[in-house]
């Protein structure tokens, strides 16, 4: 069966599309986030301004037995982290042939596209809302959400924009947000033999220094190598126990960290807990500056998209990792 994706209704767009896009931003965000639809599921979607704050409140515990003295204490701590959304631009081009080829292909059956005509008179519904943007936000997800280090000279999502990666390691180092304590970095390259260890390693870290947060749903998020060399190491320790083939879903005797596989830490080393509320894919709360232009060309269409976004994590105090950048 093929794959469908919930779009908007283009049946009753007018012809004029260009004119449409450039006329409606809500449109424009729309089609962004469509596009960029795997980011949304996997990271918390929030708009800021162009420098915004995420923060959040602690609260300490300065109850004592009562007496006649007043001995104020500090009561709660606001903690801020400044973000600052990155322009990122996409151009392309999109050959009129390749328009007509499919459009006079079995493809039109899943595109609502009819004709020739409707499909030269209307090519952006076509190829770009259903395909182009929906390859590109898969490209960010995978390459840009970790790994990206923003980097003008270059092309590609890596180049785009800054990664989570990148924020952990200032998390750690520059802003001093994330506690030394939680990052449990392992003493050799992660194996068969090690890896089993370095994950109860990096929970059994959430007991010895912040247990409460054990009562939110925690992610542990790592690469599918890293999962499968896990498992092995599990299957080798518990061999009367752990059938063949046998996947955990939890590190064992943590049944509220639940396993995520993440494919923007592909060919990392990366091992991370936290809650996926922590973890923020961010866009322009001004929905009026993503912009898509289409110029129609000689020989097909000239397409540029600007948008704002970033990723970031909220608090440091709710992450642990492994360090491994």
């Amino acid at each position: 069966m093929p794959q469908t994706y919930s779009t908007p209704d283009v049946s009753s767009l007018p012809q004029d599309v260009m004119r449409l896009v450039e006329e409606n931003p809500a449109l424009i965000t729309d089609i962004v986030q469509l596009g960029f639809e795997s980011l949304q599921n996997d990271f918390t979607v929030t708009y800021l301004q162009d420098e915004a704050y995420l923060y959040s409140l602690t609260a300490f515990d300065v109850a004592r037995v009562a007496d006649d003295d007043f001995k104020p204490q500090k009561a709660s701590a606001l903690n801020l982290r400044k973000a600052k959304l990155q322009d990122v631009d996409y151009d392309f081009f999109i050959p009129r042939s390749q328009v007509m080829s499919i459009a006079l292909s079995h493809v039109r059956k899943f595109t609502g596209v009819t004709d020739l005509n409707e499909a030269l008179d209307n090519p952006l519904a076509l190829m770009f809302l259903q395909e182009v943007l929906k390859a590109q936000g898969s490209f960010m997800r995978q390459n840009g959400s970790f790994k990206g280090s923003r980097n003008a000279a270059g092309t590609g999502a890596i180049n785009a924009i800054d990664g989570l990666l990148k924020k952990l390691a200032a998390g750690v180092t520059t802003d001093e947000d994330i506690p030394e304590t939680h990052v449990v970095t392992p003493t050799s390259a992660l194996d068969d033999s090690n890896t089993y260890k370095h994950v109860q390693d990096l929970c059994d870290a959430i007991v010895k220094y912040k247990e409460d947060l054990l009562d939110y749903d925690l992610e542990f998020r790592l690469s599918r190598a890293t999962k499968q060399k896990y498992d092995r190491g599990r299957r080798a320790k518990y061999p009367d126990h752990v059938k063949p083939g046998e996947e955990a879903t939890s590190p064992d005797e943590y049944s509220g960290i639940k396993f995520v596989t993440d494919p923007g830490l592909a060919n990392k080393e990366t091992t991370l807990i936290t809650p996926k509320t922590n973890l923020i894919f961010g866009m322009d709360a001004n929905i009026g500056v993503n912009k898509i232009t289409v110029k129609d060309d000689m020989k097909g269409l000239k397409v540029n998209v600007f948008f704002r976004g970033l990723f970031d994590y909220g608090y440091g105090p709710f992450i642990f990792h492994n360090g491994k950048y």
